[in-house]
């Protein structure tokens, strides 16, 4: 759905090259195109997605629909152009006879086959790639397209190219996201509003640009399939994928620039990109939200939360503590802030901010004993307690689980609490 959501314009013909389960192709049909060919090398994939038809929509049996048979790189050499859309899901590039479908001579000849206006949406690994082959495989498409943009769907990537700039209009995209089948769909996958589409998107042309500046291998060719030699290299690295999408969060840039229309973006994003699990854009979106927004306090905390979940508790001790000063002190701001200190093992100031907080009063003997027990579990109780004071449910119920975690021998030993 990404490239026709995208795209500005969704008529037309398209390309899929590679059948499948037949789920892409379904995808494509769902849109406004006028006839969907799909380039299928195999003939007995082409039986195979007929297993998969409640997930396909049958799409062999739609009638705008046309399978061809065959090699997808001759069908195309073949093929009248004037594309709208192309799309290139053929498997992974180490795999032999796939080397051909990510060569600057493919990549030329898409660009030669699609309109002035049209998109190439083409599939990469984000596993079994190290950073490097990953930047090689850009920087072939980078070739023939100027245009590009780096979207992340689970492990897999999707790169979108285009001669033209791809304006992100998300009024626009919100109209092609309700269209019949396809708003079911995309919110099956979580996805129910624009920005919650944009925060899968990485890189765009400047964030690509650095990308391919740290490729190492050139380009890949039919004559030097340096992408064919060289991603063996991550094939058994268990990390490979982890690594990759470091790679691209650290070349990111915020996202709201990229996005030509809409109301309360910033918050917005911010918003969806937490939901995305990406801390750190979210991070740089949320510093577009202004003080007073409704949303602010919210999208603060949540923020806080997430670094601590993801294993970052000094980047949330970060965010925690400008929130603090923002708020000037307000009493559930300083124990968000006291959690984040103890997961950063810094009882000390955690229980500072816990003291703060009691104002002297029955809290104060806890933290007190606390600040002389030989474990951290009394720190995360007094913690939990202090969360329940302020009404705050949740909050007491993760310090809790903290309490346990830490001196499983208060509760006897036992698995924690749920």
């Amino acid at each position: 759905h990404l490239p026709a959501v995208a795209a500005p314009r969704a008529d037309g013909r398209a390309l899929v090259i590679g059948l499948g389960s037949g789920v892409t192709a379904a995808a494509v049909a769902l849109h406004g195109y006028s006839q969907v060919d799909v380039a299928e090398v195999e003939p007995a994939v082409a039986r195979a997605a007929r297993q998969f038809e409640r997930a396909n929509h049958d799409v062999l049996r739609n009638p705008r629909v046309r399978l061809h048979l065959g090699d997808g790189r001759r069908f195309l050499e073949r093929s009248e152009g004037g594309y709208a859309l192309i799309t290139s899901e053929p498997s992974n590039p180490w795999l032999s006879g796939m080397s051909g479908l990510f060569s600057s001579e493919f990549f030329g000849l898409v660009r030669e086959r699609l309109a002035d206006d049209g998109i190439l949406c083409q599939w990469l690994p984000a596993y079994g790639m190290t950073p490097r082959a990953l930047a090689v495989a850009v920087a072939t498409v980078r070739e023939s397209f100027p245009e590009l943009s780096l979207w992340g769907v689970g492990g897999d990537l999707l790169l979108l190219a285009s001669r033209r700039p791809l304006a992100l209009d998300l009024d626009a995209i919100a109209v092609r996201m309700r269209a019949p089948g396809v708003r079911e769909e995309l919110a099956g996958l979580g996805l129910r509003e624009p920005t919650d589409l944009m925060a899968l998107r990485y890189l765009g042309p400047e964030g690509t640009a650095r990308l391919v500046g740290e490729s190492a291998y050139g380009r890949h060719s039919d004559l030097r399939p340096s992408l064919e030699a060289r991603a063996v290299e991550g094939l058994y690295d268990a990390e490979a994928q982890a690594r990759n999408f470091r790679t691209l969060e650290r070349l990111s840039e915020p996202l709201s620039a990229a996005c030509s229309s809409g109301t309360d973006v910033a918050a917005r994003l911010t918003r969806s990109l937490l939901a995305a699990a990406r801390p750190d854009a979210a991070r740089r979106e949320l510093a577009g939200v202004a003080a007073g927004d409704p949303w602010r306090d919210g999208l603060e905390r949540d923020l806080g939360t997430l670094y601590v979940m993801s294993g970052r508790p000094d980047a949330a001790v970060e965010v925690f503590g400008s929130r603090l000063k923002r708020l000037k002190g307000v009493g559930r701001a300083r124990l968000d802030l006291a959690y984040a200190l103890l997961e950063a093992r810094r009882d000390a100031e955690a229980l500072d901010q816990l003291d703060a907080f009691s104002h002297g009063g029955a809290l104060a003997a806890e933290v007190s004993a606390a600040r002389r027990a030989s474990g951290r579990g009394p720190a995360f109780l007094a913690l939990s307690h202090a969360f329940g004071a302020a009404g705050d449910g949740t909050g007491a119920a993760r310090a809790f689980r903290g309490a346990v975690r830490e001196d499983p021998a208060m509760w006897g030993g036992g698995a924690p609490p749920r």
